[in-house]
């Protein structure tokens, strides 16, 4: 099967498991089919998310529409309601005195989270589907759903802390091997406060999950190689323009605030990814921007639209490519990058 590479990340390997099981337990509960197979791969701390090159949801969605041209605005109303139920019970949690609450009290609260974690994710998982749609307006709410998601999910990370924080008083693990377990682990660590969480952390060091056909599963102590459809380097980049233009300059990789802050008027920004925390005022300076990862929707098309920044997204080959002072045009509307010459 070929697979095309959808986003790469730093998260702890709880946050994949609850992922995989809404993907089961609750994708087919809310939208009645089975969410389309899917695959992620553990590095250490990275992890990185793949789909099938041809997939199912994606044509669901389109049929929805057609059907119903409301769908996507009540996914974003169902959606929000539930990151609002998360964040609620996250900020309760937060303002308790968790060292007072006996075992069963705490654990109680620990698998409330998981269930409500859990609730919105079929909504947000819709966004990731939507790059053929060309209507403004759909992708300006799945847009809106997109950011509240991450925003979301960020704020329940932070607010929850406090209840991690006391499980690993209380079972004298270290937070960060906490989120090694899964979320049957934890339950049963509250339970019986006994587990052998040293075997399980180095057997999930390099680790991968799979979804197919409505079923999970985790292969742990095992590293595997994807093959993706494009991932040869050619010399001509492609991906898709947020708005026609042509723009010829110099290349600035960026991988950091650091390197963002060396950027000067008219280069070009080629990175993985752009995210609100790595975006710093230098953008201004930026000519162009070219991007690894990301859709219609993403963080480089609206700040691409915001500043009037001519964008290339989802390339997923142009950071293997291009290097600093690489001389390159970038035509938004044939959907390609050239490199005129090398440094």
């Amino acid at each position: 099967m070929k697979w095309t590479k959808q986003v790469e990340r730093e998260g702890d390997f709880l946050k994949n498991c609850l992922l995989y099981e809404s993907l089961v337990e609750r994708f087919p509960v809310v939208f009645g089919i089975n969410f389309s197979d899917f695959m992620t791969i553990r590095n250490s701390d990275v992890f990185v998310h793949y789909k099938p090159y041809r997939e199912k949801v994606s044509a669901y969605i389109k049929k929805r529409l057609k059907d119903d041209p409301k769908f996507l605005e009540q996914a974003l109303r169902k959606g929000k309601l539930h990151f609002s139920n998360l964040i609620e019970f996250c900020g309760h949690v937060n303002d308790k005195d968790l060292v007072v609450l006996g075992n069963d009290h705490l654990l109680r609260l620990t698998k409330e989270y998981f269930h409500l974690y859990k609730m919105p994710y079929p909504y947000f998982n819709l966004t990731i589907f939507l790059e053929d749609l060309n209507d403004d307006r759909q992708i300006d709410l799945m847009t809106r759903l997109r950011y509240l998601g991450r925003d979301s999910f960020n704020k329940a990370h932070n607010l929850i802390s406090p209840l991690f924080d006391e499980i690993s008083r209380r079972s004298k693990i270290p937070v960060k091997q906490l989120k090694v377990l899964t979320p049957p682990e934890i339950i049963r660590l509250l339970r019986l406060n006994k587990i052998g969480l040293e075997e399980k952390t180095a057997d999930r060091i390099n680790c991968f999950f799979s979804h197919f056909d409505g079923m999970f599963r985790l292969f742990e102590k095992v590293s595997v190689t994807v093959d993706e459809h494009d991932n040869l380097i050619v010399p001509e980049i492609k991906g898709k323009g947020t708005f026609p233009a042509v723009y010829k300059g110099r290349v600035r990789r960026v991988d950091s605030q650091k390197d963002m802050a060396l950027v000067k008027k008219g280069e070009i920004i080629v990175t993985r990814m752009t995210t609100p925390q790595l975006i710093t005022k230098q953008i201004e300076n930026a000519g162009a921007i070219i991007t690894d990862e990301g859709g219609i929707t993403c963080h480089a098309a609206i700040i691409s639209r915001e500043f009037n920044i001519p964008a290339l997204i989802g390339t997923r080959n142009a950071t293997k490519i291009l290097r600093d002072g690489d001389l390159v045009k970038v035509d938004t509307i044939k959907g390609i990058a050239n490199m005129i010459s090398k440094k």
